[in-house]
């Protein structure tokens, strides 16, 4: 808050545990709010949410601390907090346990409008594990795996009305890929984008696909997803080489960035998204010939241990 830019340090306090991320700590309205937890070497022990009344920064004056999730039954282990996500006097956690070998996971939505008495106000059964919460008004999107037994766990995305607390409700949710899929964005934030004025979601997207001869191939590449009127509608899809780590919307066009090239899309048709352009980033070279004015590459795929032949002009 110091004009010229100055920093120091201000108060300080203790939380039992460790905060896992970023999104298990927010300051909002004066008040500091933490949610910590130490089932590495308390796995017996319940995670805490923690508030503080921190409206002078140099003094963090405790007011108010209550378990998270201390409910769950028969459990040698507590179920920990993963995905959670602040939203002014509200706060979404995911929770999953294993019970009787199969996983259940809910999302406990809080009421945090008292500093001295937090509670929860709701929850809510989900699919399985959430890795990311987005928050857009009264409306909550997830992102995460879809847990379904003895089979594969795709990515799923899912939307939530959370606008009373005490009742929230899913609104819908989609799974990608045809079977298993997987994605950077679930390790990765960033790489899940919501773009509102498009009615878009975008994120890279791992998938197999099935062979005539009854094998599998692997594909990376950009999902496009339509949210619009409360609905989730998977889109196309564009597979690409290397592993794709961010897709961005640019002007008229996506933008796909992958370990190995950089592929620009058209996404007009949302059904059937065609590359227009891309350039490499880098390739694994082990020899080049000249060849009638051309270089002609001998590459290796390191993700398939294939090998390929790339011919260029030399300067390339």
């Amino acid at each position: 808050s110091d004009p010229k830019g100055a920093i120091k340090v201000g108060g300080k306090a203790y939380v039992p545990g460790s905060v896992q991320d970023k999104f298990k700590m927010d300051l909002s309205g004066g008040a500091l709010r933490v949610i910590s937890q130490n089932w590495y070497w308390r796995p017996d022990t319940t995670a805490s949410l923690t508030v503080f009344d921190a409206s002078d920064p140099t003094k963090l004056v405790p007011r108010a601390q209550i378990p998270v999730a201390n409910d769950v039954p028969n459990q040698q282990r507590y179920a920990q907090p993963q995905a959670t996500r602040f939203a002014g006097t509200s706060l979404f956690i995911n929770l999953c346990w294993w019970d009787t070998n199969a996983q259940r996971c809910r999302m406990d939505l809080y009421d945090l409008k008292s500093l001295d008495k937090p509670q929860r106000a709701g929850t809510l059964v989900v699919d399985g594990d959430v890795t990311h919460f987005e928050v857009r008004g009264q409306r909550l999107l997830s992102l995460g795996r879809h847990a379904i037994s003895n089979q594969a766990s795709p990515v799923q995305i899912a939307l939530y009305d959370v606008s009373n607390l005490t009742a929230a409700r899913r609104l819908g949710a989609v799974d990608l890929g045809s079977d298993w899929s997987g994605s950077q964005a679930l390790a990765d934030y960033k790489a899940f984008k919501v773009l509102e004025d498009q009615h878009m979601l975008l994120l890279p997207l791992n998938w197999t696909e099935a062979q005539p001869n009854g094998s599998r191939i692997s594909r990376s590449g950009a999902q496009i997803v339509d949210w619009q009127n409360d609905q989730l509608t998977v889109r196309g899809r564009l597979a690409q080489d290397g592993q794709v780590e961010r897709v961005i919307s640019f002007r008229d066009r996506l933008v796909s960035v992958s370990t190995k090239q950089v592929q620009v899309i058209d996404a007009h048709d949302r059904d059937r998204p065609a590359a227009t352009a891309n350039l490499f980033l880098v390739r694994t070279v082990l020899d080049v010939f000249d060849m009638h004015g051309y270089q002609v590459q001998l590459g290796a795929d390191e993700e398939d241990s294939s090998y390929r032949f790339y011919v260029l002009p030399f300067g390339e």
